[in-house]
């Protein structure tokens, strides 16, 4: 039986590939060396499931059998209709994969074992002996070669990248080309300087460009957040709406909006209803259940590390949910975004708040792939570019019409903060 093979029919037939690479059997998995992928997946079978994985890595679904079609036809990739579940079929290629590793364990230690270095055999047989089991432990990925002849350099000078989640403010996204799957994104601003509001709007642009999303906060409730997100969707007044007070024509703009939102079933919008204390398990928990591409926390200076037990108003909790953040956010493939405060007895009337002022310690600081800052000086905000590992954006500035909610960028207006500052 050609596990392989059948493995990627099920998949393609069953409409799933969540529990295949749940098991272990992912990107990772397939590119390392001495993996054991190379017992299931071998030629074209590897290349059919390189490509599901890569489509699923970008869209989060699993492809249907119409579109693998388009690149994988009939006569060069028939499907095999075997009669085991996809669960066997799982269990099979386990089992190929672990007596693979097993048998190079073994191997390798008793080469050691022969040369004289018994020492050596036992510690590698007690650390590579939890890579088996019922579910595949990968095997740490070699140090890479520069010199590697085999490395595609063709490949790798040629490979563009497509625009990632939006911020919302098109300045942002030009500069900056969105957010990649992978990234740490941290919006910092002083208490009631508009972090949720752009936060809730980067959101909602996110998910009319087709990504799944998942939004925590630690302060307001989900009625609230809905008001707040129907009132960017539908354009009217969240005040009105937090009240009561919509007129007719407002309702009816609303109603459009969530019409759209119930229809479009193939992108979703979750609000989280966990609160303050929320830890990186609980983030984590409710990523593997709603597969997400994008998730925003609004409150990092509420989340509880799990090691100290403290808030991250704590600098040593601050650096290891940070640290933890952007570990989760490789790890799941996914874009991070998340609002920390910063210390509004550091504000400056001239140079605004500095970005090593932030409320609890500098782990956002270290951790993030991007840090926005935002500051509102009467009817207009601020947007600056406080710290990047890739472009910087010049600062933008922001008026936003909170009767219609309409962002307008104030085109060759500058607020006169520090550089440093945000």
């Amino acid at each position: 039986m050609n596990v392989g093979r059948v493995l990627v029919s099920k998949i393609l037939t069953g409409g799933n590939v969540i529990p295949v690479i749940d098991t272990g059997f992912t990107s990772t998995w397939l590119r390392g060396t001495g993996t054991g992928s190379e017992v299931i997946f071998a030629d074209i079978d590897r290349q059919a499931y390189s490509w599901i994985l890569n489509h699923w890595g970008k869209h989060h679904t699993t492809p249907s059998i119409e579109i693998f079609r388009e690149h994988f036809p009939e006569e060069i990739y028939p499907l095999d209709t075997s009669s085991s579940s996809i669960e066997e079929i799982i269990d099979l290629a386990l089992e190929k994969v672990n007596s693979y590793l097993m048998s190079e364990i073994i191997g390798k230690a008793i080469d050691l074992h022969d040369s004289g270095n018994v020492e050596r055999a036992v510690a590698y047989l007690q650390a590579e002996s939890m890579r088996i089991g019922t579910a595949l432990r990968v095997k740490a990925d070699r140090a890479d070669n520069l010199g590697d002849v085999e490395f595609d350099l063709e490949e790798f000078i040629s490979k563009e990248i497509t625009p990632g989640v939006p911020m919302g403010l098109y300045p942002v996204d030009e500069a900056f080309f969105g957010f990649q799957p992978g990234q740490l994104i941290t919006m910092l601003g002083r208490q009631k300087s508009g972090k949720t509001t752009l936060m809730l709007n980067s959101a909602l642009k996110a998910w009319e460009e087709g990504y799944d999303v998942l939004f925590f906060s630690v302060e307001m409730d989900v009625e609230l957040l809905r008001q707040r997100l129907y009132s960017l969707g539908a354009h009217v007044s969240p005040s009105r709406f937090r009240r009561g007070h919509l007129k007719d024509h407002d309702k009816d703009k609303v109603r459009k909006f969530h019409q759209r939102m119930s229809e479009d079933t193939d992108v979703n919008f979750y609000i989280s209803k966990k609160k303050s204390m929320i830890t990186v398990d609980d983030i984590l928990t409710e990523i593997r259940l709603y597969r997400p591409h994008v998730v925003y926390i609004d409150g990092f200076n509420f989340m509880l590390d799990r090691e100290t037990k403290k808030l991250t108003q704590n600098w040593e909790a601050n650096e290891n949910v940070a640290a933890e953040l952007k570990t989760l956010a490789l790890q799941e493939g996914i874009v991070i975004v998340t609002s920390a405060q910063v210390q509004e007895k550091q504000y400056h009337a001239k140079h605004g708040i500095e970005a090593s002022t932030i409320m609890g310690g500098t782990g956002l600081l270290k951790a993030s792939d991007l840090v926005i800052g935002g500051d509102k000086e009467g009817q207009y905000h601020t947007i600056s570019c406080v710290l990047s590992r890739y472009e910087y954006f010049d600062n933008v500035v922001l008026e936003i019409d909170w009767d219609t909610m309409d962002f307008n960028i104030i085109e060759g207006m500058s607020i006169n903060y520090d550089e440093s500052g945000i």
